[in-house]
């Protein structure tokens, strides 16, 4: 018999960090640098969605010298990710690689591991299953010590499950981004503030890093990410609004756009056919991502910079200099209706 979770659950616009006691007298003071697995840092907590709109050669070193780092999606040939994967790596570049849970998964993860990807990520829609956990366990039994993020996922007992099978990262969010579907199509997913926080609390006990997937809109969302649990922020309609992500700048109404769409949509799998020839085309089945327009950004190193100086804002306001602080002392206050309304400029003419 179905049964009703009554407990609340929110998202970024549902709340506001909580200001409290501070003796920070500058943003330079704070330190948002995170351990994003073992042994590899990044100055900025922020990463890029591994879709096909998103990344190139230009983004990832763009967002490595921003501090950040961006991943290949596995939405293309093998031959296709390992080549930018290399170029990347020319630069000094981290770069994470995405694989899958099935197929050529581990074809996949053996080209990237072998081009010099820093980091694997385990990408599937709904990672707290058999599949995954069978596609885990075969991974590790090649690659006992390589840095492997699993998602994506959005409870705790998804997160206990994955932190069971010896990752070191979980990806947390299911239907927040800005071209899914997911939950108007399936009826499945959670509020993605509570969905970092329950997975968080599992994390946490156990070493391992949160990436915060889909939802992000502003500087203040991002803090928000962060605040609850997330050690870095993946963002995908953002980074597809920069000069160095695919496509070309679209004008419309005198305002400049950028094509996005998302991973499960039937463009990326039309997209997908035709670089991949070892994919079976399957546009005309159920989908669960939309295609459309994503407001122009400017260059990466300017919506990082603008995101950062937006966490460290936040960071200051709770009175803390890193991110783990910020994390154990960060308190979130509930908004009715008019408290969101009151968000943001209003009332001007």
């Amino acid at each position: 018999m179905a049964s009703i979770n009554s407990t609340p659950s929110y998202t970024f616009d549902d709340v506001l960090l909580r200001p409290q006691y501070s003796e920070i007298n500058s943003r330079e003071d704070v330190d948002v640098s995170v351990e994003i697995v073992p042994g590899l840092k990044l100055n900025s907590p922020i990463m890029s969605a591994n879709m096909q709109t998103v990344n190139s050669v230009e983004l990832g070193v763009a967002l490595c010298k921003a501090g950040g780092m961006a991943t290949i999606d596995q939405l293309r040939s093998i031959e296709d990710q390992v080549d930018m994967i290399k170029k990347i790596k020319k630069e000094g570049c981290n770069i994470a690689g995405a694989i899958g849970t099935s197929r050529d998964f581990m074809e996949r993860a053996e080209a990237l591991v072998d081009a010099g990807a820093s980091v694997i990520i385990m990408d599937t829609p709904h990672a707290h299953n058999a599949l995954t956990k069978n596609a885990i366990t075969e991974f590790r039994k090649k690659y006992k010590d390589f840095a492997l993020i699993a998602g994506n996922i959005a409870t705790r007992e998804a997160a206990r499950f994955l932190v069971d099978l010896k990752v070191d990262g979980i990806k947390v969010g299911i239907g927040p981004g800005a071209a899914c579907l997911t939950r108007v199509n399936t009826g499945a997913g959670m509020p993605q503030i509570t969905a970092i926080m329950e997975c968080f609390d599992i994390a946490n006990n156990h070493g391992i890093s949160v990436i915060a997937d889909g939802g992000v809109k502003m500087p203040g969302s991002f803090a928000k990410a962060i605040a609850a649990g997330g050690t870095a922020v993946y963002m995908g309609s953002i980074f597809a609004g920069c000069d160095e992500s695919p496509g070309q700048v679209i004008e419309k109404d005198g305002k400049k756009f950028k094509e996005y769409f998302g991973s499960s949509s039937v463009e990326a799998k039309v997209r997908r056919a035709a670089s991949d020839k070892s994919y079976k085309q399957s546009a005309n089945k159920f989908v669960e991502g939309d295609v459309g327009l994503t407001k122009y950004q400017g260059s990466v190193a300017g919506v990082v910079e603008n995101f950062v100086m937006g966490l460290k804002s936040a960071m200051s306001y709770v009175g803390v200099t890193n991110v783990r602080d910020f994390q154990e002392k960060a308190v979130f206050s509930v908004l009715t209706q008019n408290g969101v309304a009151e968000n943001g400029a209003h009332g001007l003419v």
